[in-house]
């Protein structure tokens, strides 16, 4: 079985290098240095395979099983018996409370999507560098209209609706009327934002 799989594992590399370099001829000096490369990148690549099979036995898993738990935050205690809060429990990384484990499955896809859902947004382009906040407000927020949205004024509804609903969240916060109105353009010179 062993020497099988050496002369595989060789023929595979001669196969991945002659795919590779359609054009390299066999028993050159460049021809066996890729080949001699691949075999070393195969042979990484068993060896990973061959260590996580012993450490799945070892530690008596079956591999095919797929997500059999979620944990998650316990919502149902937000405060410590000292009546410290926990934190936030829709925000994972900052609880420090006590965790549910979700073993059902249509419980478990559930919230698998609402975190895949939420993680997409957070890696989502930013909105101010595409359409249609791009146009309005240029790469740099100094378009008139930026100056305009800085003295309170707000976005056009049909604009607005075409937003995410956190991009709408952060301009509702930004739209809300300035209690004090500056007449002075916010201008940064280049010394300025050099100091």
């Amino acid at each position: 079985h062993v020497e099988l799989r050496k002369e595989y594992i060789e023929e595979l590399a001669e196969a991945m290098v002659l795919k590779r370099f359609p054009t390299a001829e066999q028993g050159t000096g460049f021809f066996d240095d890729q080949k001699v490369k691949q075999l070393k990148a195969l042979s990484n690549r068993e060896s990973a395979r061959t260590m996580h099979s012993k450490i799945r036995s070892a530690l008596h898993r079956k591999s095919g099983f797929g997500t059999t738990r979620v944990d998650v935050p316990d919502d149902n205690e937000l405060f410590s018996p000292n009546g410290t809060p926990y934190g936030d429990p829709k925000d994972a990384k900052t609880w420090v409370g006590p965790w549910l484990a979700i073993s059902d499955p249509e419980d478990m896809l559930a919230y698998i999507k609402e975190a895949n859902i939420k993680q997409y947004h957070q890696a989502y382009d930013t909105p101010f560098a595409q359409e249609p906040l791009y146009s309005l407000f240029g790469p740099d927020g100094t378009t008139p209209f930026a100056q305009e949205f800085i003295k309170g004024r707000r976005i056009d509804e049909d604009i607005f609706s075409q937003l995410l609903p956190e991009t709408q969240r952060i301009l509702n916060a930004y739209q809300n009327p300035a209690t004090h109105i500056y007449e002075k353009e916010a201008i940064l010179t280049p010394s300025k934002f050099i100091s």
